[in-house]
């Protein structure tokens, strides 16, 4: 997938195993049929994985932040998480948090799991 080569936004969590969970979210190089697109590489612990959303008419920014979510914690369902389909995640820290957050985050898992859960 080509994509552009600064990343829109990454975020690292931290864990107490060993475990490295990361992801970039980038817009896609090429406009398409239905506009750019995000694309998602992250490591939830299995590797180098990617992912790109499609279509058109939706937030794709918060679509993919939320993507990513469902990966981070695939024991949870839609219902446990707080609206995050409705905020990508510098977003999503401001409704929580009241705190502007930068392009690049760094938090635990613990504080991840808080932030995007009920």
């Amino acid at each position: 997938m080509k994509r552009e080569s600064s990343a829109i936004s990454t975020v690292s969590i931290e864990t107490n195993d060993d475990r490295s969970i990361w992801a970039r979210f980038y817009w896609s190089q090429n406009a398409g049929i239905h506009g750019h697109q995000v694309i998602t590489e992250f490591n939830v612990g299995e590797g180098l994985q990617t992912a790109k959303t499609g279509g058109s008419g939706y937030c794709k920014e918060s679509s993919a932040f939320e993507g990513f979510c469902y990966k981070v914690f695939p024991e949870l369902n839609y219902h446990d998480f707080d609206g995050v389909g409705s905020s990508d995640l510098s977003g999503l820290i401001w409704r929580k948090n009241r705190v502007s957050a930068g392009r690049d985050v760094v938090m635990t898992i613990v504080e991840f799991k808080d932030l995007v859960t009920k």
